[in-house]
């Protein structure tokens, strides 16, 4: 600093202090222009700590002053802006707390929308760099709800990206990318564009590419970013942690030297991670007790420490020091758990609101849980076992509730590619509990854990679905939230057409603008306390409650799978059983051959592999009849390989015959499912069916589009023939008339063609008439059926080819078309699973149909359709030809069963013969008491 600038500037100090000794209170025009110098000191382009603390001084004596004038236009205007500013001052000094006391005081002299706006978003953003996340949410959601009426670009480049990053903390790294996307857009658009702050948001969408794991994604923008030379701590944090997550570690820690640890403290604890998983432990120790002796000159924050801690843990853990590590990740977890704050050992949060790096404290549990159960190994002793099985439970609601906050599916189902080992451990945890203390419930706590997670998406919409539906109505910001829904999806489509960069560009910035506007509609949605509560409960039935589900000739059997075997439980009305087959690498080799088998079988050739078909009847489907055998109707759940499996199709005795023969079958994705099951009424024959056959006449090529050609079905249209209600053939089966009239019937029937796209699901469609000839005009794609409302459709019936088949996503089942028609509301769907004989299936389906009609019920019906069809077509016996077809969902019947005529001729003949002997017997009471009074 010049000495004639701090000459000038001691005056100015100095004539401050004298005005404020002047006797007298000063005018409001005199409080005026000392504001006005101090707004010239705020903006000095070269402003120093010593300018600042000047201009600090003055807007807090303008302040005093202003008191005695509340009420004033002028005064509450300077109150405003110098309370605003005092806590911009503040927050560059890291006096967060200050800052946010000068933001909420402004707010209480706001003058417009802009300023009142300005003050969430400061507020917020002050909140979040003190850790208050749930004021820091209060304050800027409520700012996004409004942000149409926030007319400064800057005001909402920094809302977005706040949001970005609190999203980001809260480890919905899809959200964030969005909102810094939308941030991004915004800042570009503004001219002259201002470089830094587009560097400083891209840096924050890679560090969501890192997390998202596609660090080759976020290396790009780091190696691009390097080049200006802005940010470069940060920067150079960001690609050393990006590098040794693909286990570059040498380009990593050559990053990680060139970040200043007095600005990025937090990165000793990533050169000791670094070196860890290098296998250089004693370069780990060095710096993570580096960090520790610099901890207070560094001014660390608690999400370091918490980090440290998690670190000095899994250094413990690898030198088997149990104990040690123990005592670490309790550390961690009290650091990031700020509503828990228990010592001891065996004790875990149980609430996570107001938690902060949910993921990274979700990793210190599953890590605390594995430090128990090498604790166990050396002791043997149950009760670290328990300990164990207490931490995993602890992460299962940690992930459940990080689901739950969830917005996105697409953020929900990354989490469950993160979250399906710890089911796994916990699982295991509780069979080797259930073998040391066989009376405490531990076999049905393994059932609950595996059954858990599954479809536990699916369920939550589901949930949602019937607790909005109560009233029989939905209100608007219900119709919103599935048109935004249903606006996504239809952009997920448009990128299906082969456009080009600008337009694919163009299409993600107005689909991110859906998603944010979606997640504001969904916390609307939340501000209902009776939702919330909904919500967030969990509420998975118990095994009792499960069986009094059941009738007395129904077994549920679900399905899962571990690494080495395949456990299976089977409950029925009165019992609860588990299978443990410890062979379960060779059971699912010997399934994928089944699989291939029935996709590639030609016309009249039986699966003659012997050694196959012993193999899984001994293995697999024998354990199972030991328990089930006497059970006609099974509801199975599977897992992983097994929903590629048409379970009757696998031979039910030493012959090979069939399952199907002594059993009828249904799938669900999850066995909470069937407390819906049945609750429907029956309905009486009636025009109840929507049938499409858009194909009959014509095929249609699409092979520009990158779809194929899809070819004529001749024998669509005799499928839908014979079914009550509307239908609509070639040119008329268009997508728009399904769309129009989906939930105004109970049976909806599809004759057409799909496409099942196993790597991306969005890339999925059925087939309508080509009315428009864009495909996403006419073709329905896998995104769009989430967003329909099907709540009055009783049944979905897809004879086109693999709607049950899709990308396996862990936990949650197939992204199939079926998942698809059960999340939209319909509750059940016949799909297939393969490319079968479209003859075939048309005579299956019309015999289903024919038995549904007749009440029975849609499992019992589908059997006995199969069956008819295996004995009228001796050829055709191989089950390639007729397993294709699975019903998923609620296997119960649509329609009351008629009484036969003869049982009701039978009946009246009944009623006849007594009616006569009745009147016999009365006629001879009566002469018997005549002829005695002509006696008397």
């Amino acid at each position: 600093m010049s000495g004639k600038f701090f000459f000038v500037l001691v005056s100015y100090i100095c004539l401050v202090s004298f005005k404020q000794q002047e006797p007298g209170n000063p005018t409001l025009k005199q409080i005026q222009s000392q504001y006005n110098r101090a707004d010239h000191l705020y903006n000095l382009e070269n402003a120093t700590s010593a300018t600042d603390s000047a201009c600090i001084l003055s807007l807090k004596t303008v302040i005093s002053g202003l008191n005695a004038f509340h009420g004033s236009h002028l005064a509450d205007s300077l109150m405003y802006l110098s309370c605003y500013k005092l806590g911009v001052l503040s927050e560059v000094y890291n006096q967060f707390a200050q800052a946010t006391g000068y933001y909420l005081k402004a707010r209480n002299y706001a003058l417009n929308k802009d300023q009142f706006y300005r003050i969430y978003i400061f507020a917020g953003a002050g909140y979040y760099k003190q850790n208050n996340f749930d004021s820091a949410s209060y304050f800027l959601l409520h700012a996004e709800e409004n942000a149409d009426s926030i007319r400064s670009s800057e005001d909402r480049v920094r809302l977005f990206n706040t949001l970005g990053v609190l999203y980001f903390d809260n480890g919905n790294f899809l959200q964030s990318k969005n909102y810094f996307t939308h941030a991004l857009y915004l800042t570009q658009d503004k001219k002259p564009v201002d470089e830094f702050n587009v560097l400083s948001i891209k840096l924050n969408m890679a560090i969501c590419y890192y997390k998202l794991d596609l660090f080759e994604k976020a290396l790009e923008i780091y190696q691009e970013a390097s080049k200006h030379k802005l940010l470069t701590d940060p920067l150079n944090m960001n690609m050393g942690m990006a590098y040794s997550r693909i286990h570059k570690y040498t380009e990593a820690l050559s990053a990680f030297r060139k970040v200043n640890i007095e600005i990025v403290p937090g990165v000793l604890n990533e050169m000791a991670r670094a070196a860890l998983e290098d296998g250089n432990k004693d370069s780990a120790i060095a710096w993570l007790t580096q960090y520790n002796q610099k901890k207070k000159l560094l001014h660390t924050n608690a999400l370091d420490d918490g980090v440290n801690a998690f670190y000095l843990g899994n250094l413990a853990l690898s030198g088997r020091d149990p104990n040690a590590a123990l005592s670490h990740y309790q550390k961690a977890i009290i650091l990031f758990s700020q509503n828990f704050s228990d010592s001891n050992q065996r004790k875990n949060p149980s609430v996570f609101n107001g938690s902060f790096a949910y993921f990274t404290l979700f990793d210190v549990l599953i890590k605390k849980a594995a430090a128990w159960e090498m604790l166990y190994a050396k002791t043997l002793s149950a009760e670290n076992l328990k300990s164990a099985y207490d931490t995993y439970q602890s992460a299962i609601s940690l992930i459940s509730y990080i689901e739950k906050s969830y917005e996105m599916d697409d953020a929900k189902i990354f989490l469950k590619q993160k979250s399906g080992e710890v089911y796994l451990k916990a699982f295991s945890v509780s069979l080797m509990l259930n073998k040391i203390l066989p009376r405490e419930h531990f076999l049905e706590e393994a059932f609950l854990i595996s059954e858990k997670n599954k479809a536990s998406v699916m369920a939550a919409q589901l949930k949602e679905i019937n607790f909005l539906h109560a009233g029989g109505t939905e209100n608007e910001l219900i119709r919103k939230e599935r048109n935004v829904r249903y606006n996504i999806a239809r952009l997920n489509g448009k990128t299906e057409e082969g456009l080009g960069m600008k337009e694919i560009q163009k299409i993600n910035e107005e689909k991110s603008g859906y998603e944010t506007q979606l997640a504001g509609l969904r916390r609307k949605l939340e501000e209902n306390q009776s939702f919330y509560k909904m919500k967030y409960s969990e509420d998975f039935p118990a095994v009792s409650v499960l069986q009094n589900k059941l009738s007395s000739d129904q077994a549920l059997i679900s399905l899962y799978n571990t690494p080495d075997a395949v456990c299976i439980f089977v409950i029925t009305k009165s019992a609860f059983d588990f299978i443990h087959l410890d062979n379960g690498i060779a059971i699912r080799q010997d399934l994928v051959s089944w699989i291939q088998n029935l996709q590639s079988v030609e016309s009249g050739r039986r699966i003659q592999t012997k050694e196959l078909k012993n193999f899984l009847y001994g293995n697999l489907v024998k354990p199972l009849l030991e328990i089930a055998a006497h059970k006609e109707e099974w509801i199975i759940v599977p897992d992983g390989l097994f929903f590629q499996i048409p379970m009757e199709s696998l031979p039910g005795n030493s012959n090979g015959n069939a399952l199907i023969e002594d059993h009828e079958i249904s799938y669900e994705f999850s066995s909470r499912f069937l407390m819906s099951a049945g609750k429907t009424d029956t309905y009486p024959l009636q025009k109840s069916f929507l049938s499409f056959a858009p194909f009959s006449k014509n095929g249609v090529n699409l092979e520009k589009e990158g779809m194929g050609y899809l070819e004529k079905l001749p024998n669509s249209k005799e499928e839908i023939d014979e079914l009550p209600g509307k239908e609509y053939v070639d040119e008329l089966a268009t997508k728009s008339a399904f769309l129009e009239n989906l939930n105004r019937f109970q049976v909806v029937h599809l004759a057409t063609h799909a496409v099942t796209d196993m790597n991306d699901p969005s890339a999925s469609f059925i087939a309508f008439s080509p009315l428009t000839g864009r495909p996403a005009e006419d073709l329905l794609f896998l995104d769009e059926v989430y967003g329909l409302r099907m709540d009055n459709c009783q049944m979905v019936v897809i004879s086109a080819c693999e709607t049950g088949r899709g990308k396996l996503e862990t936990n949650e089942g197939v992204m199939s078309f079926a998942r698809a028609f059960l999340y939209a509301g319909c509750p059940s769907t016949i799909n297939t699973l393969w490319k079968a004989d479209d003859r075939s299936t048309a005579i299956i389906l019309k015999k289903f149909y024919y038995y549904l009609r007749k009440g029975y019920s849609k499992s019992s019906a589908l059997r006995m359709a199969k069956l008819d069809f295996i004995n009228e077509n001796p050829l055709f016996r191989n089950p390639a030809y007729w397993s294709h077809l699975v019903l998923t969902g609620d296997p119960e019947a649509l329609y009351k069963k008629k009484q036969p005529w003869i049982w009701v001729a039978l009946g009246l003949i009944f009623s006849t013969i007594l009616f006569l002997v009745f009147q016999k017997k009365k006629e001879k009471k009566v002469d018997g008491f005549n002829s005695k009074k002509l006696d008397v």
